[in-house]
């Protein structure tokens, strides 16, 4: 009896124990039960203060959350049951949260830059947090400077820090790298081909397509492109001219095509509305919906207009969602917040080649969008269904020292079924 209790304890500290230690960076991929190959399909996720998160470089204002459409129920991913998910929790206040399978990944630390020498001081390292068994794992080196996320695909991340020269503090030499969720590996990813001293020149990481990373970049003030496998390798040289996508910031599609939104006003009324007016904001998102080829072969085929005056989308399978700009938007005033409602509550569906566009249901809610071009629309398809989870406005208000526009969460998240059009308000915890 004395040797079973104690193989019992010694299995109970093994499981508690954790990777957090600085001389630790794996990660436990032991056990792959059915509840974490099925937590990716169910969950959506959010910030505590109101924004869908699929990635962002905002700072969490306290843990972030995970949200079950079909049980109608959210909790926060920190899964320690005696956490009080304030200063100690592992998440609270992380940034650059993103989310794959079973980990999410998040940079802890800070970097600041004096404006006038342009020294730095502080470290940033990216950490991997397991959403089954709770464990943090710091993932590479520390870095003196900013981390840049460039995307991700599966269980890896991309992202890029520049070194600075000691000699001159204005020149850096970016650096891509590649961390694997799982193993806990981070590697080096090689950028071909040109000077890498400005962020706006090196390699841009398009998407990931088959397995392969699609790299755009200027070359001699044109635009070039070349294809490598995820670790990089086999660079091959495309014809950039061929993704229209690109142009407008599309991505790939299942489908084979890329869906993007531009404004339907022209260039002229864009610069003559006055910032943060009612004409301003109706030039803003007021939008035609495209689809073109991703890869399209030429130049010469046209884009294929969708709808007009979307506002926000998300395609997903062989459906669009989507809000549409109302004709006379209703003024709201909010304790003094004055916002108008854009999409009146109401939310679209269609089929991705344009046919069948119907209303898919009316929530009278005053939804979050996007300024321009695409959307805050997280879409799962769950049992053949797909659930649609959507972030709300409170209020909105110019702040010209700042990115000239900021909103007022509110602090629930609407879900909705995109089978039936029903619709449910879920709460965040307190």
């Amino acid at each position: 009896m004395k040797k079973i209790i104690l193989l019992i304890l010694f299995c109970i500290f093994v499981f508690l124990s954790s990777c957090d230690d600085d001389n630790q960076n794996t990660v436990n991929n032991d056990d792959k039960s059915s509840e974490m190959l099925i937590m990716e399909d169910i969950y959506f996720f959010r910030k505590y203060d109101g924004d869908l998160f699929y990635g962002t470089t905002l700072i969490m204002s306290k843990s972030p959350v995970k949200i079950n459409p079909v049980s109608k129920t959210a909790s926060y991913i920190c899964v320690d049951p005696l956490c009080t998910h304030e200063k100690g929790c592992p998440l609270y206040r992380r940034k650059d949260c993103y989310v794959t399978g079973n980990y999410l990944f998040f940079t802890d630390g800070a970097v600041g830059i004096d404006s006038q020498t342009g020294n730095r001081d502080g470290e940033m390292q990216l950490c991997v947090y397991d959403m089954i068994n709770g464990k943090v794992c710091k993932l590479g080196e520390k870095h003196g400077d900013n981390l840049t996320i460039h995307g991700r695909v599966g269980k890896y991340l991309y992202y890029t820090v520049p070194k600075y020269s000691k000699e001159d503090k204005n020149h850096a030499e970016y650096i891509m790298y590649r961390a694997d969720a799982e193993s806990g590996d981070v590697i080096i990813i090689p950028l071909y081909g040109i000077a890498l001293d400005t962020p706006y020149l090196y390699p841009y990481l398009y998407d990931i397509v088959d397995n392969k990373i699609f790299w755009f970049y200027m070359d001699d003030e044109e635009l070039a492109a070349y294809t490598t496998d995820l670790d990089g390798k086999n660079k091959t040289d495309i014809d950039s001219s061929k993704y229209r996508g690109y142009e407008f910031g599309g991505k790939y599609s299942e489908d084979g095509y890329s869906y993007y939104a531009f404004r339907n006003a022209s260039s002229e009324e864009f610069n003559q509305a006055v910032l943060g007016s009612y004409e301003f904001w109706c030039i803003m998102l007021d939008n035609k919906l495209y689809r073109v080829l991703f890869d399209s072969g030429d130049k010469s085929e046209e884009p294929e207009i969708l709808a007009e005056s979307v506002m926000t989308f998300a395609q997903h399978g062989d459906k669009i969602y989507y809000t549409v700009l109302e004709d006379n938007p209703e003024l709201i005033d909010n304790n003094g917040e004055k916002t108008w409602n854009w999409s009146g509550g109401k939310v679209y569906v269609m089929n991705s080649d344009g046919s069948d566009k119907h209303l898919l249901c009316d929530t009278g809610y005053n939804l979050r969008h996007n300024i321009g071009r695409t959307g805050f629309f997280e879409v799962k398809t769950i049992n053949g269904i797909d659930y649609l989870a959507l972030a709300m406005t409170v209020a909105e208000k110019i702040d010209y020292n700042l990115t000239g526009y900021t909103y007022v969460q509110s602090s629930e998240t609407l879900i909705i079924n995109g089978s039936t059009g029903e619709y449910a308000l879920i709460y965040v915890p307190e």
